[in-house]
């Protein structure tokens, strides 16, 4: 446990609020943040990527949950400075991605070259360009790498 101070008065050091242009919803509740936090099961040795992070509601209970580390992708710059107080709280186990991108980053557990091809058809938008990272590690499948990389080589522009 840290000496974080509560989320709300961060929120109102900062002068945050929840842009709905940007779909943003604060989780003020640590219960419930400490139960979506343990939902995917035990977090310790685990590094967690978390798309919008905003103040770091879930931020905190990712970390407080065990979490070795969480990797942050925050594209509103206003949430940046709350997301520094837990980073000097947690030394070296939150890693803020910000840079001001125009770009939306997705993180999705497909398993299957079907299910990739979805992911893949249901992202891809006109005039826009599309870049993946995937990957099919451990050896309980090998065999359906190949036909994820073509899948992935078809519909991006980068893989």
């Amino acid at each position: 446990m840290t000496d974080l101070p509560p989320l709300r008065d961060v929120i109102n050091r900062h002068g945050l609020f929840a842009s709905k242009a940007l779909g943003q919803n604060f989780l003020f509740d640590l219960n419930l943040t400490g139960r979506i936090a343990r939902a995917s099961g035990p977090l310790d040795g685990v590094t967690v990527v978390e798309v919008g992070p905003g103040p770091g509601g879930l931020t905190r209970a990712l970390l407080m949950n065990g979490a070795a580390k969480v990797v942050a992708v925050e594209r509103d710059p206003r949430c940046l400075p709350a997301l520094a107080e837990i980073a000097a709280s947690y030394p070296g186990r939150l890693e803020v991605i910000e840079r001001g991108q125009d770009f939306l980053a997705v993180v999705d557990y497909a398993h299957k070259p079907g299910a990739l091809r979805a992911v893949l058809e249901t992202l891809r938008r006109p005039g826009a360009r599309l870049a993946v990272v995937f990957g099919a590690g451990g050896n309980r499948d090998p065999g359906k790498r190949e036909p994820m990389g073509r899948v992935a080589a078809e519909i991006a522009d980068l893989v």
